[in-house]
């Protein structure tokens, strides 16, 4: 299991699939331990500091947290920098799932850095 997983690609159906799937796991995972908190942003209504905060923090009676962020292309340049950098020392008791139909945005340099920490999964 991952504490970061990185979902981008153009096709639609095998995203959903893949989180899907990855959501499964972690929520039967997270179950056997003590229950699981799920939360689901949108980049563009959203700011990492946010993220980054619930991200750190612990659920309601130690739960842990299993946390979804569409659309993660849409940041801004500053958003995705902090995320790359929560990447480097996560959370171990939060997976975060990030999304995007668009995978052009990994060329930039500093997100290339982000598939160093997490684990990338490719739908094309």
């Amino acid at each position: 299991m991952h504490s970061v997983y990185l979902v981008a690609g153009e096709d639609d159906y095998l995203r959903e699939d893949s989180i899907k799937t990855i959501k499964n796991k972690i929520l039967v995972h997270f179950k056997k331990q003590q229950g699981a908190n799920y939360k689901v942003f949108y980049a563009s209504e959203s700011k990492a500091e946010e993220i980054i905060d619930d991200a750190r923090s612990l659920g309601f009676f130690n739960q842990r947290n299993l946390i979804l962020v569409r659309e993660f292309d849409k940041f801004s340049d500053y958003d995705k920098n902090l995320i790359v950098g929560y990447s480097k020392n996560p959370n171990k008791n939060t997976v975060l799932i990030l999304e995007s139909p668009d995978k052009r945005f990994l060329k930039n340099s500093a997100l290339k850095e982000l598939s160093i920490y997490s684990k990338l999964i490719e739908c094309n």
